[in-house]
């Protein structure tokens, strides 16, 4: 998504991968996971439409994405707080 400057944006939300990308914001045993995740879901919202945006919040990111701004992975920290700004200026 981060590579791309028009990513299928309506394609990733069909394919039902956002509660998914959701979900994995919660795999403490891998953070990596986490990091992607959250940059994944900050791309659909900073590339998509206000609906898109919506769809990342009805499946409870922000929330998710909240909780990850406490963690001791700097990386994750910015990534997250990345997509909550993102969801912020968006909605």
């Amino acid at each position: 998504l981060s590579n791309d400057t028009k990513p299928p944006i309506q394609h990733i939300i069909d394919s039902g991968v956002v509660p998914k990308l959701v979900e994995f914001l919660q795999r403490t045993d891998e953070l990596l996971i986490q990091q992607d995740a959250a940059l994944a879901l900050g791309d659909i919202v900073l590339k998509g439409t206000c609906a898109h945006t919506q769809v990342v919040i009805d499946a409870g990111a922000i929330q998710k994405l909240i909780r990850l701004l406490h963690t001791t992975n700097p990386n994750v920290a910015r990534d997250a707080s990345g997509a909550v700004g993102k969801i912020a200026s968006n909605s």
